[in-house]
């Protein structure tokens, strides 16, 4: 059977969810590829796909979650939020280098929404102790929102200055911070 003659099924959902989790990627990417062909029901598979995504969240099975997302980014490329959250998928899982590479695939196919994407590229690169990276990602982000909320940036910059021994701008930042509530 097809993707899309099985997606009516809750079942057929699920086998192919279950092929995906036990490793089958070819037969996993002949099932996309028919979506791709017949170029049908792709908004529905995603929907369920975002939505088993959820469920493996709540459920904490964070493999199979990881999969759902995974498949949706084979079946529609520049679909961003997936990306997005695959990187916040491994960034709670201190798996930053690789959160990294999704924050930015998905700052790149989306830079109008940049600011979590770019906020979270640097928390990223903080942690994995690339100060000044991360600092001219937060700066970035501040220089392009002069009048949004900023604030976390200029919390996480100041912790940057800090750690590289620039006091003063550590202490300037976190002043901006603290006016702007954090």
């Amino acid at each position: 059977e097809g993707f899309n003659q099985t997606l009516g099924t809750k079942e057929g959902l699920e086998s192919i969810l279950l092929g995906a989790l036990i490793g089958a990627p070819s037969a996993l990417l002949t099932e996309v590829g028919e979506v791709r062909n017949q170029n049908k029901n792709t908004k529905a598979v995603i929907e369920a796909l975002n939505s088993e995504a959820v469920h493996f969240e709540m459920k904490q099975s964070l493999k199979e979650q990881e999969r759902c997302l995974k498949m949706i980014t084979i079946l529609v490329p520049r679909y961003y939020e997936a990306y997005g959250q695959l990187g916040f998928m491994k960034m709670q899982n201190n798996k930053d280098s690789e959160a990294l590479v999704y924050f930015s695939k998905a700052l790149e196919l989306n830079p109008i929404d940049s600011n979590i994407y770019l906020l979270n590229i640097g928390v990223c690169k903080m942690t994995m102790r690339k100060y000044q990276e991360a600092i001219n990602d937060f700066s970035a982000l501040i220089n392009m929102n002069h009048e949004g909320d900023v604030t976390n940036a200029y919390w996480n910059r100041s912790l940057c200055f800090y750690s590289l021994g620039d006091l003063e701008s550590a202490c300037r930042d976190i002043t901006v911070s603290l006016k702007n509530g954090i």
